[in-house]
């Protein structure tokens, strides 16, 4: 099948138009989220040998009238050289022969006003987008006044989320890469709607709990009941441990404690929605407001389902526990009496 987007098309046109400045780190970043298979397609293939080309012709010489700016020539080489270290690039394209393909002069063949001939990359752009050109200078800085290597700190190289090996366990892939997918979706995003998802986020996952504990614990605490008053007329007269009536109805009762997490996400799902939409502006997009409200889903199930993974147990055995002494209480001075008649004085 054809390419979803005709990239190779773009990266041609942008070379002709003399837009490489513009074209390349943008097509960079989204070749960097290639898989191992990609690099092997043919289609692909001619991109990345155009991609090596152009870096071969680009040299970092003096400025001259009609050539590319030598700071729009070093973010090329930087995106470039960095985008040809990621692991699924393979190492054979840098050996292989240049066929007759897609042929471009970067610094002859140009036409009057291109992007390329205009100074509009300054060093502060050019560390924003390579941020790790940055930390090479604090470190040849470091080491040019006599300090050691380590106090210039460490380089830092930001890799890509990518699929690194066929055999990576898919839940912690794809939970890393939906938390980066968020963090991409709020940079582009007003700060408010960050924070309005975090707070609905925040309150839902909370009320999940407390409606955890108000329906199934407290159902598990009325069957609770329900048995140690069976077991006290079953035992009549000979009675019973409370103890040992609490670490029966525990071991029937705290299984049932699995079906919080169903129940958890079957909560966030149906209140978080509702929640974004209610605090967000009417105005807001269709396609933002389902995402916020996916986030949300995803943050507040998060949050209720590890609260209730850790503590559902303990607190189904602290609420049976407590309805157990509630019970027996209730039962009046017959415990005593049950314990002198097993030889036990009342003290």
């Amino acid at each position: 099948v054809p390419p979803v987007l005709d990239v190779r098309t773009l990266l041609q046109r942008g070379l002709q138009a003399r837009r490489a400045v513009l074209t390349v780190p943008w097509l960079v970043e989204f070749l960097s989220f290639a898989d191992h298979v990609v690099p092997l397609l043919e289609y692909y293939r001619d991109i990345f040998t155009l991609l090596l080309r152009l870096h071969r012709s680009l040299v970092l010489s003096q400025e001259s009238e009609g050539k590319m700016c030598f700071l729009n020539k070093l973010l090329l080489l930087a995106v470039l050289g960095w985008l040809f270290q990621i692991p699924t690039v393979p190492e054979d394209l840098f050996f292989l022969e240049e066929g007759p393909s897609y042929a471009f002069e970067v610094d002859t063949v140009a036409p009057e006003h291109g992007l390329d001939n205009a100074p509009v990359v300054d060093q502060q752009l050019l560390y924003t987008c390579c941020p790790y050109i940055g930390e090479l200078r604090k470190l040849l800085a470091s080491w040019v006044s006599g300090s050691s290597g380590r106090s210039g700190g460490f380089m830092r190289k930001i890799t890509p989320t990518t699929t690194t090996s066929l055999g990576a366990q898919p839940s912690q892939t794809s939970q890393g890469l939906q938390a980066q997918l968020a963090q991409a979706f709020f940079h582009n995003q007003p700060p408010s709607l960050r924070r309005t998802v975090e707070f609905v986020a925040e309150r839902i996952g909370s009320n999940c709990v407390k409606h955890i504990k108000a329906t199934l614990v407290a159902d598990l605490v009325r069957q609770a009941e329900s048995l140690l008053q069976e077991q006290l007329v079953t035992q009549g007269e000979e009675g019973g441990d409370p103890a040992q009536l609490l670490e029966i109805l525990c071991s029937q009762l705290c299984p049932h404690g699995a079906q919080a997490l169903a129940l958890g996400r079957e909560f966030c799902q149906r209140k978080s929605p509702g929640a974004v939409r209610a605090l967000l502006p009417e105005e807001t997009p269709a396609a933002v407001l389902s995402s916020a409200e996916n986030i949300a889903v995803g943050l507040a199930t998060e949050k209720a389902c590890a609260w209730l993974s850790a503590n559902i147990t303990a607190l189904i055995r602290r609420e049976v526990k407590a309805a157990v002494s509630r019970t027996l209480r209730a039962q009046g001075p017959e415990p005593a009496a049950r314990g002198e008649r097993r030889g036990c004085s009342r003290a």
